[in-house]
């Protein structure tokens, strides 16, 4: 495989294959608009892969990926999959649904586990209704552990959705209100979904019998019928189940 610890900057005018696999130890890797390509897929095991272009094969991320430039996304041709130690970040973008683009774009399955970091371009002023694509995929799966979001005026809250292949943060009028459902599918153990607030911002406590509460695990989840939260169905057994949810400071 061809290992990079130094930099390599892949532009547009021309590629790079690597036929036996690309494993990322050190140092970056860049792309500027150029193709990306190993049919044994790319490692990034520490150091950086950022930019816009193509990358042609299965991406594992153990370090960190910075996705998409103003100039376009990050697409992939592939699977994304990104492990604890990983760290995704991504520029929000600020554009009408009809052109609607996520920085990073996967034509296959994404798998998120660590951290996603969105920042913001200087001069964006966010307002209630903004809606930004973060990731597209075929389907997203995972949990993560950690979501940073920019700041926002007083008076307007991020708020998370996921379909499944894709995951979006809008802005939303009025100060967070937490709201817990259940949501059940056939074939599937029920799932707790916590709406009006970013679930890893808000802690969920479960108990079943209004005197002894515990904290389940502090992760967004991701699944087929949107996000949620962890650690739910080792409870299920009892009775009765109650939940609340506490602000995190």
């Amino acid at each position: 495989p061809v290992a990079n610890q130094g930099r390599v900057v892949v532009y547009a005018v021309g590629g790079l294959e690597a036929v036996g696999g690309y494993v990322q130890d050190a140092g970056s890797t860049e792309l500027r608009g150029g193709r990306l390509a190993s049919v044994r897929g790319i490692e990034v095991r520490s150091g950086s892969l950022s930019g816009a272009g193509l990358i042609s094969g299965s991406v594992t991320n153990a370090a960190v990926v910075r996705a998409g430039d103003p100039s376009g996304p990050l697409r992939v041709a592939g699977d994304f999959h990104q492990s604890a130690a990983g760290r995704l970040v991504m520029s929000a973008l600020r554009t009408p649904a009809s052109r609607e683009q996520a920085p990073l774009e996967v034509w296959g399955e994404v798998f998120l586990e660590g951290t996603l970091k969105v920042t913001s371009p200087p001069g964006i002023a966010w307002e209630a209704g903004d809606r930004v694509a973060l990731v597209t995929s075929d389907r997203l799966r995972g949990g993560l552990d950690q979501l940073e979001l920019p700041p926002l005026p007083s008076g307007v809250h991020w708020e998370v959705e996921a379909t499944a292949g894709a995951f979006h943060a809008v802005v939303a009028a009025g100060e967070s209100e937490p709201r817990l459902s259940m949501v059940t599918a056939p074939g599937k153990p029920p799932r707790l979904r916590l709406s009006g607030a970013l679930p890893l911002e808000v802690g969920v406590e479960v108990s079943t019998d209004l005197v002894t509460w515990t904290a389940l695990p502090s992760r967004l989840e991701f699944s087929d019928d949107g996000v949620g939260v962890g650690g739910l169905p080792e409870f299920l057994s009892a009775e009765s189940v109650f939940f609340r949810t506490v602000t995190r400071r």
